[in-house]
């Protein structure tokens, strides 16, 4: 039927038998039980291991003992190397430059340091608190002032190459 309008009673029949056919109501499909659905299948559970193994070896990696190598916190002002402070246990000292005098660091007896003072609007550096692992980084952005904590190695005494030899 190409127009709208009236049916008969055996197209509109067949229309709803159509429809009562697909439908979940229907005796012929039948839904699972309670009792036959399964809570976890064999791929959910390896999927959950996998997940559960790279979370556990990002946790290990993370906590690596650091007590063999050296760290420093190097200290840069307009984009140049102004100072590299080695982060021993058991300093506790404070550093100021007076290129900026309005920025103070203070380094910890547990091989931290700090942003402690600054006059930048928002304190967003002296709120990052203490940094002490490799990568991390405080920054006073409108004093331009970055510190990064680096890993060297205890060996190696003048991060420089010798072109000479």
């Amino acid at each position: 039927m190409l127009f709208y309008g009236k049916c008969s009673e055996e197209e509109n029949h067949e229309r709803s038998g159509d429809r009562n056919r697909m439908t979940y109501n229907d005796n012929r499909v039948s839904k699972p039980s309670r009792a036959q659905r399964v809570f976890f299948r064999v791929r959910d559970l390896l999927f959950v291991a996998a997940v559960l193994a790279i979370a556990l070896t990002f946790f290990l990696l993370s906590k690596r003992d650091l007590s063999g190598s050296s760290l420093e916190a190097h200290v840069y002002i307009d984009g140049e190397l102004v100072d590299r402070i080695v982060l021993e246990t058991g300093v506790d000292k404070d550093y100021s430059y007076p290129v900026r005098p309005a920025v103070r660091l203070h380094q910890y007896p547990d091989r931290t340091i700090a942003v402690i003072v600054s006059d930048c609007p928002d304190k967003t550096c002296i709120n990052t608190g203490k940094i002490g692992k490799p990568g991390a980084f405080a920054a006073c952005v409108p004093n331009r002032v970055l510190v990064t904590i680096v890993e060297t190695d205890m060996t190696d005494t003048t991060q420089e190459v010798d072109v000479v030899t």
